[in-house]
C-alpha cells in the first residue's frame, strides 16, 4: 500500500466517546460472568441504549441487504489474499488521483479490483515493503458476523479497517518480536496502533464502529471480561490520539507509528498485570495503566 491516506471524515465527539466506554458501554441487559456471542438485535439494542443511531454499525445492521451484499466472500479466496496488500496499493493510488470521487464510486472500484485479483490465474504481484523492514505474509482472519456487515456495506473502508490490522500485526510483531498477545503491554501497542490508522484511512466514527463490532461480535463476549475492558480501553486512545494529531489521508504510514510511539510510552494505555500467569482466571487479571519504554523493544522503532 502506498502512504497516502484517504481523508479524514468527520470526527466525532471523541472525548464523549472515551468517557461512555470507561463507564461501561454496551453493558449488557443482563449481568453475565461468561462470555457469550450476542445476537443481532442484542447488538441494535445495544447501540439504542448508548444513543449509536446515528454510527455505521446501527445503520448497516437496520438494512435488511448491504449494498454490496456478500462482498466479505473476496477475504476467502486464496488469489485475493495473494495480492491483499497489491489491492491496496492500487485502491491507494486510485484516491490519491482522484479526490473528488465518491464513496460509491470508490467501492465500485474496490469491487472490480478485488474481482480482477481473485480470478483463478490471476497474476500474483509483490506490494512494495512500507518501511525499513519486510512485511510478513498476514493471514486475514475470519470476520465476525458484524464486521461482515459493515464491510458489505462499505468495502473499501471493510478493506481498510483489514489492512490497519494487517499493519499493526505486521509491525508489532516487529517491534516487540513474537510473543503471545492478550493482556501484555505488546498487545495494547498493536490495539492502540491498530485504531490509529483505521482513524487515518478512514475517519473517527468508522474506526469506532469497526473496534466495536469487533468486540461485540466474539464469540466470548462479555462486558466483566477484563481481556475486553483492556482493547475498548485501548482502542479509544488510539483514536483520540489519532484525532489529536490531525492524522488523514495525506499522512503515511510512519507519521501513524510516531503517534503509536507516543502514546505508547505517554502512560495512558493499560495492560492487564499478570496476564501472562492467569490468561483465564478474571478475578487474578488487574487493569493496570503503564508508561511504555524504548527498551520494551526489540528492534528499533521504524519512523
Amino acid at each position: 500500500m502506498s502512504g497516502k491516506k484517504m481523508l479524514l471524515a468527520g470526527l466525532s465527539l471523541v472525548t464523549a466517546s472515551m468517557a461512555i466506554l470507561s463507564g461501561g458501554a454496551f453493558a449488557e441487559t443482563k449481568d453475565s460472568s461468561k462470555g457469550k456471542k450476542l445476537k443481532k438485535q442484542q447488538v441494535i439494542s445495544l447501540l439504542e441504549n448508548n444513543d449509536k443511531e446515528d454510527s455505521y454499525l446501527y445503520i448497516a445492521l437496520s438494512k435488511d441487504d448491504q449494498d454490496y451484499e456478500g462482498a466479505h466472500d473476496y477475504l476467502k479466496n486464496e488469489n485475493f489474499k495473494r495480492n491483499f496488500k497489491v489491492i491496496g496499493e492500487e485502491l491507494s493510488n486510485y484516491q490519491k488521483d482522484n479526490p473528488d470521487a465518491t464513496e460509491e464510486e470508490l467501492n465500485e472500484f474496490f469491487m472490480e479490483t478485488a474481482k480482477k485479483y481473485s480470478k483463478e490465474g490471476s497474476e500474483t504481484r509483490i506490494a512494495k515493503s512500507d518501511g525499513e523492514y519486510e512485511l510478513e505474509d498476514y493471514d486475514i482472519p475470519k470476520l465476525n458476523e458484524y464486521e461482515e456487515v459493515l464491510f458489505d456495506d462499505n468495502p473499501k473502508r471493510g478493506y481498510w479497517s483489514i489492512a490497519a490490522g494487517v499493519e499493526a500485526y505486521d509491525y508489532t510483531d516487529y517491534l516487540f518480536g513474537s510473543t503471545k498477545w492478550p493482556g501484555g503491554k505488546n498487545d495494547a501497542f498493536r490495539h492502540a496502533y491498530w485504531n490509529i490508522t483505521m482513524v487515518m484511512l478512514v475517519n473517527d466514527q468508522w474506526a469506532d464502529d469497526w473496534a466495536t463490532a469487533h468486540e461485540l461480535g466474539a464469540a466470548d463476549y462479555s462486558k466483566n471480561n477484563p481481556h475486553v475492558k483492556m482493547d475498548l480501553h485501548n482502542n479509544d486512545e488510539g483514536r483520540y490520539k489519532a484525532a489529536q494529531d490531525g492524522l488523514d489521508f495525506n499522512d503515511h504510514f510512519t507519521d501513524a507509528r510516531k503517534s503509536a510511539h507516543e502514546l505508547y510510552e505517554g502512560g495512558k494505555l493499560k495492560y492487564l498485570k499478570n496476564w501472562d500467569k492467569y490468561p483465564r482466571d478474571w478475578n487474578k487479571l488487574d487493569l493496570t495503566r503503564f508508561t511504555g519504554k524504548s527498551s520494551d523493544y526489540e528492534n528499533d522503532p521504524r519512523y
